[in-house]
């Protein structure tokens, strides 16, 4: 099975997913430490919305058995995606293309695997240098009110996970961002 956009994972259902992949983990004695970035760091982490299409994680592993570890896990994840009928992409390393590292703010508790929640200010990076609108409007508003300081001091926290390439992307919606949820006074601090 691939990816259906009409295929969506609640909170619960990402939970179930990862508690049964780290059951299997631990049965072949594989460590997996992880981290996760996009819609389900919104579910997950932060409640700003119910449903995701799919988990996004970026493999931590040394480059030494990076390969061999990503392998086994995405045995694993199709094993999952079979007894539940989901897609098999339904946990992927896509965006791994546009982390050169993870910047997590929590460990989120899964017996059996280790699973970092990339940080407000690099999930907000993400957001921008993607800017799609919708979903990615909505969730970058909720990411920016979780920071505090001035529009200058988030800028400097978020730029350096920005994505190569898309900086002036990144750089107009969050002044657009910034001018929606806060108005245009760019020195204006709020906590």
């Amino acid at each position: 099975m691939s990816h259906n956009d009409d295929f969506l994972l609640t909170r619960d259902d990402i939970i179930r997913g990862l508690i049964r992949l780290g059951e299997l983990a631990q049965a072949c004695g594989l460590e997996v430490k992880f981290g996760i970035v996009g819609g389900a760091v919104m579910v997950l982490e932060y409640g700003a919305r119910e449903l995701t299409h799919d988990v996004d994680a970026i493999i931590l592993a040394p480059p030494a058995t990076w390969a061999a570890t990503r392998a086994k896990v995405f045995e694993l994840v199709e094993i999952v995606a079979g007894e539940f009928s989901w897609p098999e992409d339904w946990l992927n390393d896509d965006a791994s293309q546009f982390v050169d590292e993870l910047e997590y703010d929590n460990l989120f508790p899964i017996p059996g695997i280790e699973v970092y929640i990339a940080s407000t200010a690099q999930m907000l990076g993400l957001k921008l240098s993607a800017w799609r609108g919708g979903v990615d409007t909505e969730d970058a508003s909720s990411l920016l009110q979780r920071m505090s300081g001035s529009r200058e001091e988030i800028w400097r926290a978020v730029r350096p996970f920005l994505v190569p390439g898309y900086q002036a992307t990144a750089e107009d919606a969050f002044d657009s961002l910034w001018i929606d949820t806060y108005g245009y006074e760019s020195d204006w601090r709020h906590n």
